[in-house]
């Protein structure tokens, strides 16, 4: 660990000119008493490659933890609920480094760069060996007298999903999704350094993992017996929260003492399970922050309004918390909606390496596009797509249409092969692997792939960004933040805006045209100019 990040610099690898000033400074910032880093560091930097540079440098895991883990003792219970080993470990120095990411995509992205990366997902993204018919999820040893069944996985190690997990657990380097994260056990999340990519988008994270969405119907279907909450009151709205995670438990605890569960009890019992997670963290975290609660005849909604204190659930088990992303618009107003103070980081900013002209952003027409003139201004938008699509009809590219009405509009009113629409049910994964996979000049037509994606070289040689990616006033949190802090609002655009930018340059040789339809967006740069990068605005047309 004496080491600097510049001899920790990942194997194989030979760093450019640009990183090695920046990895001097991080390994002044690490070596510093303050205890979180916020980079500001556009596309093309090599973040990836700062991560496994710091999980080098990290310390080495106690080789008890290590020991603990492998051999399963660390998740023994004292059958009263407590971790038998919990004390022990939360007394040794946590040693490696999580790289926290948004995306699935990314969680492979570093899988393949770098040797030894654990990677660990969700319990459905693995298969039961003992009954292939099951995921991990709704595997046997879920149900009554499954302990012995999962005992006997852990002793032969033939679990897929306990295998991923301890190997994420003990390795230097280790690659999880928030979500992820937020379910291990707390006593286990431990490490000498977190590193939060896409950090811009932590704020989301956060209100994501502990917000909860209540369909009563679903409740109806679950078999679980509630009244609607019909009031936005917080007292009564607690009250009936901590109910419902009465009933989810019950109704869990009933199962779970079955033997045998059949395929659509089984489904049951996963949905329930899922709910309930969400609901007993809201319980937890009531006092914690204010919630805004948003009654309907349909379902009711738990959001947090602020996560300044919730951040410590993550920033809590980093001895080191390195924060990055290209799209740091207000780095002091970004720390203090996360509640880091003042005083306790360092703030590195990056200029860009790659050449303006090679990523020109043209601002291409008069269209205004908001929910009171959205229906009229469509059909404008059909033919500006189509022009631009025939300028590059033999290029591949991606429209972020930033909402699934859009998108829609799109599919119905533009008949081309060439074209792939993110629908309900399949996923940006699918789309990029058909993207991928094929000499067509394919089109990605996406709300959603802003963030955590990388389309190099051919992938896309140009991007359509249709509107611009203000969060909904119709979200009634969204309402209440806009109403007291509108340079909130503004820059949670700016920022989703400059990652659409960059899905497409992704190194100094690349070259990618970005074409905005929406008018907005160049109204709002030309007022808030001095909060974005230069190299940002040098690309501007």
């Amino acid at each position: 660990m004496n080491k600097t990040l510049l001899e920790n610099f990942p194997e194989g690898y030979t760093p450019r000119d640009y990183q090695e000033p920046l990895l001097e400074r991080i390994d002044e910032a690490l070596n510093s008493k303050k205890k979180f880093i916020i980079i500001s560091a556009p596309t093309g930097t090599g973040k990836s490659f700062i991560s496994k540079a710091v999980a080098n440098w990290s310390r080495e895991h106690d080789s008890q933890y290590i020991e603990k883990v492998n051999s399963y003792a660390a998740y023994a219970g004292d059958g009263q609920g407590n971790y038998k080993c919990k004390e022990l470990l939360m007394e040794l120095d946590p040693g490696g480094t999580f790289g926290l990411t948004i995306t699935k995509t990314l969680q492979d992205q570093y899988a393949d760069m770098f040797e030894n990366t654990g990677i660990i997902k969700g319990k459905t993204n693995y298969q039961c060996e003992v009954d292939p018919n099951f995921d991990v999820e709704s595997a046997p040893c879920v149900l009554k007298g499954g302990s012995k069944i999962k005992k006997g996985c852990w002793t032969e190690n033939i679990c897929p999903y306990y295998n991923a997990r301890n190997a994420a657990l003990t390795n230097k380097f280790s690659s999880l999704n928030y979500s992820m994260f937020f379910a291990i056990p707390e006593f286990l999340r431990r490490r000498h350094v977190l590193v939060c990519d896409e950090a811009s988008e932590l704020e989301n994270e956060l209100v994501s993992t502990f917000s909860v969405v209540i369909e009563y119907k679903q409740l109806e279907r679950l078999g679980v017996e509630s009244d609607m909450l019909k009031t936005a009151e917080h007292t009564s709205a607690l009250k009936w929260i901590y109910g419902l995670n009465g009933l989810l438990s019950t109704e869990i605890q009933t199962y779970e003492q079955m033997t045998k569960l059949k395929p659509a009890q089984l489904k049951r019992m996963k949905l329930l399970k899922n709910l309930q997670r969400k609901v007993q963290s809201v319980c937890e975290n009531w006092t914690k922050c204010k919630y805004v609660i948003d009654p309907s005849a349909e379902q009711v909604s738990y959001t947090p309004l602020r996560v300044n204190y919730l951040s410590n659930h993550l920033f809590d088990h980093g001895e080191k918390i390195i924060l990055m992303s290209a799209t740091i618009i207000d780095y002091k107003k970004f720390a203090k909606i996360l509640g880091i103070p003042e005083d306790q980081f360092t703030y590195i900013e990056v200029p860009s390496k790659f050449p303006a002209k090679k990523s020109p952003i043209f601002m291409t027409g008069d269209i205004k596009l908001n929910y009171k003139t959205m229906d009229a201004m469509l059909p404008k938008v059909v033919k500006a797509v189509n022009h631009i699509l025939e300028h590059h009809k033999n290029d591949k590219g991606v429209i972020h249409t930033h909402t699934h009405k859009i998108t829609k509009y799109l599919q119905d009113h533009i008949k081309s092969s060439r074209l792939i629409f993110r629908e309900k049910g399949v996923n940006n994964e699918a789309l990029l692997k058909e993207h991928l996979n094929t000499d067509h000049p394919t089109v990605l037509v996406s709300p959603s792939m802003g963030f955590g994606i990388s389309l190099d070289d051919d992938l896309a040689r140009f991007q359509i960004v249709v509107k611009a990616a203000y969060p909904s006033l119709g979200d009634k949190r969204t309402k209440e933040l806009f109403d007291v802090d509108k340079g909130w609002y503004t820059n949670t655009m700016l920022s989703a805006f400059i990652q659409q930018c960059g899905r497409g340059t992704r190194s100094a040789e690349d070259y990618c045209a970005t074409y905005v339809i929406d008018s907005n967006v160049k109204d709002v740069i030309v007022r808030n100019n001095k909060k974005l990068p230069k190299a940002f605005i040098d690309r501007i047309y």
